[in-house]
């Protein structure tokens, strides 16, 4: 069984004393699951010791959660945030504060019902009960989805759910996946997940995915992405980052989709001249080593001046390609 320690106990009273609104709990797939049991105890002793103020209730949303077993959060019978992973220890502070917004809001923000379950974004937050950083990020997660019932979110320990692991392949924790597509590695700000959530269905959504992937070394679902504008744009931008790691990845990138699909890669020469001037030394011999890869001759004239840049390096570079592109 699953127990708070004593101070804990105090401040979840404390905290039931000030509700405005009765919270939901409620279970989903707990059954004959030895975590899922330690799920069903915290939600007993949490709704036992609130008064009346936190109840447990059966689960009738037609939305299942991307994570089961768990327990739900809710009020007024919508709810749209879920619980995988036990509020204790470092994770028991998010928990209160999500229990106290919707406990103490003025008026709960409901779920819109009619809300077709496509234009709902889903974040899962991957954690664990031993990192020092998770609840900030479960605490930013929950502050979007209290102020915004249309943002399913979901918390999962990673430790339970291995299978997300592998999935998005998640080298550290926490982790914030956004409608199963962009996972960013970090605890995130509330005002930062907000930017995503309303990001969806644009460009700038699109562009997030592939650094995302990069971020997280997926090279090759990364290099196709170089088929679309917004791939392009993503791996740009990197490309011009003064961060030494963010550029190299870029370049692997390029270099993977030259030999998948180098029309891609081509299409992205027009852009990379212009960065041929870029006020780092560093960058510019980066784009003409790349310029002399991609093959393309017609670049030489303005690869040329680079052979007289002040820095050797740049220098050096710029002579290679022209070599590599006339041979």
């Amino acid at each position: 069984m699953i127990m708070f320690d004593e101070s804990e106990i105090t401040q979840l009273r404390t905290l039931f004393q000030r509700f405005t609104n009765t919270v939901e709990l409620s279970l989903c797939g707990t059954a004959d699951n030895a975590f899922g049991r330690k799920l069903e105890s915290c939600v007993a002793i949490v709704s036992g010791i609130s008064g009346g103020k936190c109840v447990a209730v059966e689960d009738s949303s037609d939305t299942a959660p991307p994570v089961i077993p768990c327990f739900k959060i809710g009020v007024g019978g919508r709810s749209n945030i879920a619980y995988a992973a036990l509020p204790v220890g470092h994770q028991f502070p998010p928990f209160v504060k999500i229990l106290e917004a919707l406990g103490t809001a003025a008026q709960p923000v409901l779920q819109d019902e009619a809300l077709p379950d496509a234009s709902r974004a889903e974040l899962l937050i991957l954690i664990s009960d031993s990192c020092p950083r998770c609840p900030l990020a479960v605490e930013a997660a929950g502050t979007v989805a209290c102020a915004d019932p249309s943002v399913l979110a979901s918390v999962a320990d990673v430790m339970q759910f291995q299978g997300f692991v592998k999935e998005y392949k998640i080298q550290s924790v926490p982790a914030t996946v956004l409608d199963r597509k962009i996972v960013l590695i970090g605890a995130l700000a509330a005002g930062r997940i907000k930017e995503l959530v309303e990001s969806r269905g644009t460009p700038g959504f699109e562009r997030e995915r592939v650094r995302s992937l990069i971020e997280r070394q997926a090279i090759a679902e990364a290099a196709g992405s170089l088929g679309g504008d917004a791939g392009r744009a993503a791996v740009l931008d990197l490309l011009k980052d003064v961060e030494f790691s963010k550029r190299l990845s870029a370049l692997v990138v390029v270099e993977k989709a030259l030999a998948q699909n180098p029309d891609s890669v081509r299409a992205m020469v027009p852009s990379l001249l212009p960065m041929l001037s870029h006020g780092d030394a560093r960058i510019r011999g980066d784009i003409a080593d790349l310029l002399g890869k991609i093959g393309d001759p017609g670049v030489i004239p303005r690869l040329e001046p680079l052979t007289r840049d002040p820095d050797p390096d740049v220098a050096e570079a710029a002579a290679d390609a022209i070599a590599e592109l006339q041979g």
